[in-house]
């Protein structure tokens, strides 16, 4: 484990504690199904708290996408471009990345690059 995978399991798990702080009573009946599956797959939890923590990394990756996607637009709307300006020869076609977020972009990142080769906790 580096300390990209102990971050991101310290926040994961931060957010949960606030979720319990905050959430209404669990339901018994739901809390002991998921304690039997967890006694007889007890690496569960170890893959949940993976899963959760690669599918939050994909969110905020859309999420940043949309705003750029939302700010082009906004910007091609205030500079006169309107809907069907690219039809009619705009000088400026829009950006071609597709909405569709990209994950695991290669280049230079701050960001840790889940799913990589070697070990460690985002490895799998």
């Amino acid at each position: 484990m580096d300390k990209n995978d102990q971050n991101a399991i310290e926040s994961l798990f931060g957010k949960l504690a606030e979720v319990e702080r905050q959430a209404a009573p669990r339901d018994g009946d739901a809390e002991a199904y998921i304690n039997g599956q967890i006694a007889r797959q007890p690496g569960a939890p170890y893959y949940m708290a993976q899963t959760i923590v690669v599918q939050e990394h994909a969110l905020n990756t859309a999420q940043r996408r949309i705003e750029e996607l939302e700010e082009e637009l906004a910007s091609r709307q205030s500079s006169g471009g309107g809907l069907f300006s690219g039809v009619f020869g705009d000088r400026n076609p829009p950006r071609r990345g597709g909405a569709v977020p990209r994950v695991g972009r290669s280049g230079p990142s701050s960001e840790p690059r889940y799913g990589q080769q070697g070990g460690g906790f985002l490895a799998g």
